[in-house]
């Protein structure tokens, strides 16, 4: 094992156990959150859908006030809270179309980045042929090479898998820490993605580290969840994350 490796390994294990790791994900790495937008908004979720673009759009939150929702709910505030901390903060966010034929991520994994919060906003009804497949309890696996991610089909127990299966309007919300992969049929796959994790992981920033990119819309400067000391006004007027190096 290179040393460079166990030492970014005990970073990401050191901040990972001042987690409270409580809440609804504490049992098993992921919840469904069914409904979370309905009614009315389930046309403007159509809207973002026909909005999306095949290369990654990171201006989602100035683009689609309704995901500002995700934000300002009290009991998604909790969740986050009670599973990463008070260190909880917005890392990244993200939309893009998986193009068929074109997976991107197929094989069994985590993001070697320890714990951290994902949550997929289901902008249409999804299928088993065609959504993420996770292994309940995994995120609770701590290791010593991060960047050894990757597991193969013999060194997971099928069985023990499960298959998330959202519908239009639902948020589908996992530690990435998770062994995860997604599954892809002869579909277009839609993803609208928010991710959080420590602020302490910012620290070691680069690849899928800490804050990175995304633009943040202007009413969310002052959320607690934004690293507002990292934030900055680019020559359109727009305020967002650096891009990670």
């Amino acid at each position: 094992m290179r040393l460079k490796s166990l030492v970014s390994a005990s970073y990401i294990n050191l901040i990972d156990s001042f987690a409270p790791a409580k809440g609804k994900l504490s049992g098993e790495g992921f919840y469904h959150w069914k409904a979370f937008f309905s009614g009315n908004e389930l046309d403007e979720l159509n809207e973002i859908r026909q909005g999306l673009l095949e290369s990654n759009d990171y201006d989602i939150l100035l683009k689609y006030p309704l995901l500002r929702k995700i934000f300002e709910d009290q009991s998604m505030n909790k969740l986050l809270v009670d599973y990463l901390g008070r260190s909880c903060q917005l890392d990244y966010a993200d939309s893009h179309i998986c193009q068929v034929g074109k997976p991107a991520s197929p094989d069994w994994h985590h993001d070697s980045v320890g714990h951290r919060i994902k949550i997929f906003i289901c902008v249409n009804d999804q299928t088993d042929t065609a959504c993420t497949q996770v292994v309940p309890g995994s995120h609770k696996r701590r290791y010593w090479d991060y960047n050894k991610s990757k597991f193969s089909e013999s060194e997971i127990d099928s069985k023990e898998s499960k298959k998330l299966i959202g519908q239009k309007g639902d948020l589908l919300i996992f530690d990435t820490n998770l062994l995860h992969r997604g599954l892809y049929d002869n579909t277009q796959r839609y993803i609208v993605q928010l991710e959080f994790s420590s602020r302490l992981k910012g620290l070691k920033r680069g690849g899928h580290f800490g804050y990175r990119k995304s633009a943040i819309s202007l009413n969310l400067l002052d959320h607690p969840f934004v690293r507002m000391e990292k934030v900055s006004e680019d020559e359109n007027g727009n305020f967002r994350y650096p891009e990670a190096h």
